[in-house]
């Protein structure tokens, strides 16, 4: 019977193909998750600024899927990452991600979205393949490391970091612009986003000054927390600032009932955080490529 490709009809089992495929390295997608229910959640609550129906094309093949493709679609940037392309093991890769995507160019033209990002697996040889068909454009290498509890060095934590105030917004938002210039998250959207599971703290000197920050959140269904940002004022760096953040990080979210795993993404080039994370008790999970391709 042949392909049908349309909006998911089902919620529920899109989540279960993609946690399928997701859970292989050689078919991993980077921040999609590997749990039903992590997916599931980010698909209702924290994915696109459009409906999941306007986001994800889904190929059946006599009402199950065999492929999907979807995209977090920010209206404000008119950019996309790109989660996908899933494709079933009994399927001819090439052919069906070729059909996914060009069924999503029509549906991403409505919208004019300029560009999408692809996180890949380094293992995921089909899709960075794919991706070089659509004259990609290598943005570098990140790795997600994890820690749990037991991991973490029990040396105490550094003093002189706290919760986010106001007085210091100006400060925050200069800062994570200059650090993180094209991320998933403005400054603007942090402080939108605080509650009691997404924290943001900041670091000071002696004389009260604002040295950086850490945004964190926190997932306490699915027993995990992740540190989003990082980023110390050039001013003090090489002064112990970094460290004493995420040591603080480190107890915040472990402090939460339930979270037993954390993670967090770093450039595959910056050694110096790298070896912070890492002595601190993280290891690496997953390599990512970054793929920029832009839409005419």
């Amino acid at each position: 019977m042949s392909i049908s490709i349309q909006p998911p009809a089902n919620t529920e089992e899109l989540v279960r193909f993609i946690e399928k495929v997701n859970r292989k390295k050689s078919s991993h997608v980077g921040y999609c998750g590997g749990e039903k229910e992590e997916i599931l959640d980010t698909l209702l609550n924290d994915f696109s600024d459009l409906k999941l129906e306007d986001s994800f094309m889904v190929a059946y093949r006599d009402g199950s899927i065999v492929g999907a493709i979807g995209f977090d679609i920010d209206l404000e940037e008119i950019t996309a990452e790109v989660w996908g392309p899933f494709v079933d093991e009994g399927e001819g890769w090439k052919d069906l991600a070729g059909s996914l995507w060009e069924r999503s160019l029509v549906m991403l033209g409505k919208y004019e979205i300029k560009s999408v990002s692809f996180f890949l697996n380094q293992l995921n040889k089909n899709s960075i393949h794919f991706v070089s068909l659509l004259n990609g454009v290598h943005q570098g290498d990140h790795l997600i490391l994890k820690a749990g509890k037991e991991t973490i060095p029990k040396d105490g934590y550094c003093s002189g970091v706290s919760p986010y105030t106001p007085e210091h917004k100006a400060a925050f938002l200069t800062l994570h612009k200059e650090s993180f210039p094209d991320t998933y998250y403005r400054g603007e959207e942090i402080l939108d986003k605080l509650n009691n599971e997404n924290q943001l703290l900041t670091a000071h000197g002696e004389n009260g000054e604002f040295t950086g920050y850490v945004y964190l959140e926190a997932s306490p269904q699915h027993g995990e927390g992740t540190i989003e940002y990082i980023a110390v004022s050039l001013t003090h760096r090489k002064k112990g600032v970094g460290v004493g953040l995420v040591k603080a990080a480190l107890k915040r979210l472990f402090e939460i009932a339930n979270i037993n795993e954390i993670s967090l993404c770093v450039s595959k080039e910056n050694t110096k955080a790298i070896n912070l994370y890492t002595s601190a008790g993280f290891v690496t999970e997953h390599e990512l490529v970054y793929y920029q391709v832009q839409l005419k």
